[in-house]
């Protein structure tokens, strides 16, 4: 019998398997508003970028933070307000540390589970996740978690 030749379906995790910026835009909102309670400047430019319109809030977020880590300081100082390393690293935890505790089957795009327990079910298939920057907690979570269900099995898991 001839050898099967092996596959390894890679798939990236945030916003392609978890849905997840659906809701950092309102961490990073409620981060914000902490760290800036005493700067009524800051907490006004705050509604107008990171609004209470959850939307709006999605799509800024997008638009300006995620995937820029090493832009954070820069666009977060121009938008709403001076910010150093040190408090943005601490927003970042923050954000990491809310996303950890919402991680759940809810955060699963449409169709990624099933894909996901169909392609591990093939012999000749390794399903692998890449995640990187604040998405690799929850990742490694949703994958030690089992949320992607008990008959997924992830063979291997890359980061950045």
């Amino acid at each position: 019998m001839k050898n099967q030749e092996k596959f390894l379906v890679i798939f990236d995790a945030d916003a392609t398997l978890v849905n997840s910026e659906e809701i950092q835009g309102a961490f990073y909102r409620e981060a914000f508003l902490r760290l800036f309670k005493n700067n009524p400047d800051a907490i006004r430019n705050l509604e107008n970028t990171l609004c209470e319109d959850e939307e709006k809030c999605k799509e800024w977020y997008c638009q300006n933070l995620m995937g820029r880590l090493s832009k954070h300081v820069e666009v977060v100082s121009k938008n709403i307000a001076p910010i150093n390393q040190e408090q943005m690293d601490s927003v970042n935890e923050y954000v990491d540390k809310r996303l950890l505790e919402s991680v759940g089957p809810d955060m699963i795009i449409d169709g990624a589970e099933d894909t996901l327990k169909c392609l591990s079910e093939m012999d000749n298939v390794d399903v692998c996740i890449l995640s990187g920057g604040s998405a690799e907690p929850v990742a490694m979570e949703l994958i030690e978690s089992g949320t992607f269900g008990r008959d997924v099995t992830i063979s291997g898991f890359y980061t950045s």
